[in-house]
C-alpha cells in the first residue's frame, strides 16, 4: 500500500490527545527518541481494538500522522529555542513548560 491509500479520519479525543502526550514525552524524556518503548504502537494498537474492523486502517494512520505533526512542532519550538539542537542530543527540558500543544510556535 501507498500513502495515497491512506486517510485521515475523525478519531477519539483521548486517542488523540494520547498521541500528542507520547509525542511530548518522548522530547522531554528522551529528547523526541522514542527509547525503544514502543508506546506509540500499544497507544494505537490499544485503540484499533476499540472500533470497527473496517475503520482500523485509516484510523492508525490517522493516530500515527497526529503523533508525527505534533512530534514535528516539538522539534520546531525546541529549534527555536535552541536552534543547534539535533534529536536526541540533550537540551535545557524546563523550555518545554512554555510549549503550547498543538500550535506551531516559532520565534
Amino acid at each position: 500500500m501507498k500513502s495515497s491509500d491512506f486517510k485521515i479520519i475523525p478519531v477519539d479525543k483521548d486517542a488523540e490527545q494520547q498521541m500528542k502526550d507520547i509525542a511530548f514525552n518522548h522530547m522531554k524524556d528522551y529528547y523526541d527518541m522514542s527509547g525503544g518503548h514502543g508506546d506509540v504502537g500499544e497507544a494505537v494498537k490499544a485503540y484499533l481494538s476499540k472500533i470497527s474492523a473496517g475503520y482500523r486502517m485509516h484510523a492508525s494512520w490517522t493516530l500515527e500522522q497526529i503523533h508525527l505533526a505534533e512530534s514535528t512542532r516539538l522539534n520546531d519550538f525546541v529549534r527555536s529555542r535552541v536552534p543547534e539542537w539535533e534529536p536526541g542530543k540533550p537540551f535545557d527540558t524546563s523550555i518545554l513548560d512554555e510549549y503550547k500543544q498543538g500550535i506551531d510556535m516559532k520565534a
